[in-house]
Protein backbone atom coordinates (compact mmCIF):
# COMPACT_ATOMS: atom_id res chain seq x y z
CA UNK A 1 0.00 0.00 0.00
CA UNK A 2 0.98 3.63 -0.35
CA UNK A 3 2.80 4.92 2.74
CA UNK A 4 3.79 8.26 4.24
CA UNK A 5 7.32 6.84 4.56
CA UNK A 6 9.90 5.40 2.19
CA UNK A 7 9.54 1.64 1.96
CA UNK A 8 11.48 -1.29 0.54
CA UNK A 9 10.15 -3.88 -1.90
CA UNK A 10 11.31 -6.81 0.24
CA UNK A 11 12.54 -7.72 3.73
CA UNK A 12 14.95 -5.63 5.78
CA UNK A 13 17.43 -7.87 7.63
CA UNK A 14 19.83 -5.39 9.25
CA UNK A 15 20.07 -1.77 10.36
CA UNK A 16 22.84 0.45 11.72
CA UNK A 17 23.18 4.12 12.67
CA UNK A 18 26.00 6.60 12.14
CA UNK A 19 26.28 10.35 11.63
CA UNK A 20 22.59 11.10 11.30
CA UNK A 21 21.91 8.27 8.85
CA UNK A 22 20.18 4.91 9.15
CA UNK A 23 21.81 2.22 7.01
CA UNK A 24 19.50 -0.57 5.92
CA UNK A 25 20.35 -3.96 4.42
CA UNK A 26 18.23 -6.88 3.34
CA UNK A 27 16.55 -8.64 0.44
CA UNK A 28 15.15 -5.58 -1.34
CA UNK A 29 16.14 -4.29 -4.78
CA UNK A 30 14.29 -0.96 -4.78
CA UNK A 31 12.79 1.64 -2.46
CA UNK A 32 9.59 3.61 -3.03
CA UNK A 33 8.95 7.27 -2.09
CA UNK A 34 6.22 8.37 0.35
CA UNK A 35 2.75 8.37 -1.20
CA UNK A 36 3.75 6.50 -4.34
CA UNK A 37 1.60 3.61 -5.49
CA UNK A 38 3.08 0.18 -6.15
CA UNK A 39 5.31 0.22 -9.21
CA UNK A 40 5.61 4.01 -9.38
CA UNK A 41 8.54 6.20 -8.44
CA UNK A 42 10.68 3.23 -7.36
CA UNK A 43 14.40 3.90 -6.94
CA UNK A 44 16.92 1.11 -7.43
CA UNK A 45 18.73 0.11 -4.24
CA UNK A 46 20.25 -3.35 -4.45
CA UNK A 47 20.18 -4.78 -0.94
CA UNK A 48 21.65 -1.69 0.76
CA UNK A 49 20.39 1.88 1.29
CA UNK A 50 20.73 4.87 3.60
CA UNK A 51 18.06 7.19 4.99
CA UNK A 52 18.16 10.43 6.95
CA UNK A 53 17.64 9.42 10.58
CA UNK A 54 15.48 12.47 11.34
CA UNK A 55 13.32 12.90 8.25
CA UNK A 56 13.42 9.36 6.82
CA UNK A 57 14.36 10.73 3.41
CA UNK A 58 16.44 8.55 1.11
CA UNK A 59 20.09 9.61 0.94
CA UNK A 60 20.31 9.75 -2.84
CA UNK A 61 24.11 10.07 -2.96
CA UNK A 62 24.66 6.83 -1.00
CA UNK A 63 24.17 3.97 -3.46
CA UNK A 64 26.51 0.94 -3.47
CA UNK A 65 25.47 -1.79 -5.93
CA UNK A 66 25.57 -5.35 -4.58
CA UNK A 67 24.68 -8.62 -6.30
CA UNK A 68 23.27 -10.44 -3.27
CA UNK A 69 21.40 -10.09 0.01
CA UNK A 70 22.71 -8.25 3.06
CA UNK A 71 22.12 -9.97 6.41
CA UNK A 72 24.39 -7.96 8.70
CA UNK A 73 25.51 -4.36 9.25
CA UNK A 74 27.87 -2.81 11.79
CA UNK A 75 29.44 0.63 12.11
CA UNK A 76 33.07 1.31 13.04
CA UNK A 77 33.62 2.81 16.51
CA UNK A 78 34.48 6.20 14.99
CA UNK A 79 31.40 6.14 12.74
CA UNK A 80 33.39 6.55 9.51
CA UNK A 81 32.68 3.09 8.07
CA UNK A 82 29.75 0.72 7.79
CA UNK A 83 30.50 -2.98 7.35
CA UNK A 84 28.11 -5.27 5.47
CA UNK A 85 27.87 -9.04 5.46
CA UNK A 86 25.58 -11.43 3.63
CA UNK A 87 25.37 -13.47 0.44
CA UNK A 88 26.86 -11.01 -2.07
CA UNK A 89 30.01 -11.71 -4.09
CA UNK A 90 30.42 -8.39 -5.93
CA UNK A 91 30.10 -4.72 -4.97
CA UNK A 92 30.12 -2.04 -7.67
CA UNK A 93 31.43 -4.73 -10.02
CA UNK A 94 34.40 -5.58 -7.76
CA UNK A 95 34.81 -9.00 -6.18
CA UNK A 96 33.84 -9.16 -2.50
CA UNK A 97 33.44 -12.41 -0.59
CA UNK A 98 30.29 -11.73 1.44
CA UNK A 99 31.97 -8.90 3.37
CA UNK A 100 32.54 -5.26 2.47
CA UNK A 101 33.22 -1.88 4.02
CA UNK A 102 31.83 1.47 2.90
CA UNK A 103 32.31 5.13 3.76
CA UNK A 104 29.35 6.27 5.84
CA UNK A 105 29.68 9.71 4.29
CA UNK A 106 29.80 8.83 0.59
CA UNK A 107 29.05 5.10 0.20
CA UNK A 108 32.42 4.59 -1.48
CA UNK A 109 33.68 1.01 -1.33
CA UNK A 110 36.75 0.51 0.88
CA UNK A 111 39.35 -0.89 -1.52
CA UNK A 112 41.70 -2.12 1.24
CA UNK A 113 39.13 -4.24 3.12
CA UNK A 114 38.71 -7.49 1.17
CA UNK A 115 38.21 -10.53 3.45
CA UNK A 116 36.38 -13.53 2.03
CA UNK A 117 33.88 -15.72 3.86
CA UNK A 118 33.12 -19.08 2.30
CA UNK A 119 29.37 -18.78 2.87
CA UNK A 120 26.70 -16.52 4.37
CA UNK A 121 27.58 -13.94 7.04
CA UNK A 122 24.60 -13.37 9.33
CA UNK A 123 25.85 -10.94 12.00
CA UNK A 124 28.69 -8.45 12.46
CA UNK A 125 30.08 -6.58 15.45
CA UNK A 126 32.96 -4.14 15.81
CA UNK A 127 35.29 -3.32 18.69
CA UNK A 128 38.46 -1.27 18.38
CA UNK A 129 40.30 -2.41 15.27
CA UNK A 130 38.42 -5.73 14.99
CA UNK A 131 35.38 -6.84 13.02
CA UNK A 132 33.72 -10.00 14.35
CA UNK A 133 31.59 -12.07 12.00
CA UNK A 134 29.38 -15.11 12.40
CA UNK A 135 27.16 -17.13 10.11
CA UNK A 136 27.05 -20.36 8.14
CA UNK A 137 30.59 -20.29 6.76
CA UNK A 138 33.36 -22.83 7.35
CA UNK A 139 36.32 -20.73 6.25
CA UNK A 140 37.48 -17.12 6.06
CA UNK A 141 40.33 -16.05 3.78
CA UNK A 142 40.68 -19.73 2.84
CA UNK A 143 41.48 -20.71 6.45
CA UNK A 144 39.15 -22.94 8.48
CA UNK A 145 36.88 -20.89 10.71
CA UNK A 146 33.71 -22.71 11.69
CA UNK A 147 30.83 -20.22 11.92
CA UNK A 148 32.75 -17.49 13.77
CA UNK A 149 35.83 -15.41 12.96
CA UNK A 150 37.44 -11.99 13.29
CA UNK A 151 39.31 -9.79 10.85
CA UNK A 152 41.30 -6.58 11.03
CA UNK A 153 38.94 -3.65 10.48
CA UNK A 154 41.29 -1.87 8.06
CA UNK A 155 42.97 -4.63 6.06
CA UNK A 156 40.54 -7.55 6.39
CA UNK A 157 43.42 -9.79 7.54
CA UNK A 158 42.28 -12.87 9.45
CA UNK A 159 42.86 -12.74 13.22
CA UNK A 160 43.56 -15.66 15.64
CA UNK A 161 39.99 -15.60 17.05
CA UNK A 162 38.63 -19.15 16.47
CA UNK A 163 35.73 -20.39 18.63
CA UNK A 164 35.22 -23.43 16.32
CA UNK A 165 31.45 -23.67 16.53
CA UNK A 166 30.12 -27.10 15.52
CA UNK A 167 27.36 -29.64 16.12
CA UNK A 168 27.44 -33.31 17.02
CA UNK A 169 27.34 -35.32 13.76
CA UNK A 170 26.22 -38.39 15.72
CA UNK A 171 23.12 -36.76 17.17
CA UNK A 172 19.80 -38.52 16.65
CA UNK A 173 18.74 -35.68 14.37
CA UNK A 174 21.94 -33.95 13.23
CA UNK A 175 21.53 -30.34 12.16
CA UNK A 176 24.08 -28.08 10.48
CA UNK A 177 25.52 -25.60 12.99
CA UNK A 178 24.76 -21.93 12.48
CA UNK A 179 25.48 -18.77 14.48
CA UNK A 180 22.75 -16.15 14.21
CA UNK A 181 23.45 -13.85 17.19
CA UNK A 182 26.56 -11.91 18.18
CA UNK A 183 27.52 -9.36 20.82
CA UNK A 184 30.73 -7.97 22.33
CA UNK A 185 31.03 -7.13 26.03
CA UNK A 186 31.38 -3.42 26.86
CA UNK A 187 35.04 -3.88 27.86
CA UNK A 188 35.79 -5.87 24.71
CA UNK A 189 37.10 -8.94 26.53
CA UNK A 190 34.30 -11.35 25.61
CA UNK A 191 32.25 -12.22 22.56
CA UNK A 192 28.82 -13.79 22.99
CA UNK A 193 27.48 -16.24 20.40
CA UNK A 194 23.98 -17.61 19.91
CA UNK A 195 22.45 -19.95 17.38
CA UNK A 196 21.98 -23.57 16.40
CA UNK A 197 25.04 -25.44 17.66
CA UNK A 198 26.04 -27.96 20.33
CA UNK A 199 29.79 -27.52 20.76
CA UNK A 200 32.22 -24.59 20.94
CA UNK A 201 35.93 -25.35 20.89
CA UNK A 202 35.10 -29.03 21.34
CA UNK A 203 33.21 -28.34 24.59
CA UNK A 204 29.43 -28.90 24.87
CA UNK A 205 27.60 -25.58 24.62
CA UNK A 206 23.99 -25.66 23.49
CA UNK A 207 22.89 -22.62 21.58
CA UNK A 208 24.79 -19.99 23.60
CA UNK A 209 28.41 -19.39 24.53
CA UNK A 210 30.81 -16.70 25.73
CA UNK A 211 34.34 -16.79 24.32
CA UNK A 212 37.57 -14.85 24.70
CA UNK A 213 37.60 -11.93 22.27
CA UNK A 214 41.20 -12.54 21.18
CA UNK A 215 41.60 -16.31 21.02
CA UNK A 216 37.98 -17.45 20.84
CA UNK A 217 38.54 -19.92 23.70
Amino acid sequence: TASTLWQTNNNVRAMAYAGGKIYVGGEFTSVRPPGSALGTGEVSRTYLAAFDATTGALVTSWNPVLNGKVWALAVSPDGSKVYAGGDFTTVNGSSRGRLASFSTATGALDTSFKPTAAYRVTKLATFGSTVYLVGSFGAVNNVVRNRAAAVNASTGALLPFDPNVTSDPNAAIPTPPDVAALAVSPDGTKVYLGGRFTTVGGVPNYGMAAVDSVSGA
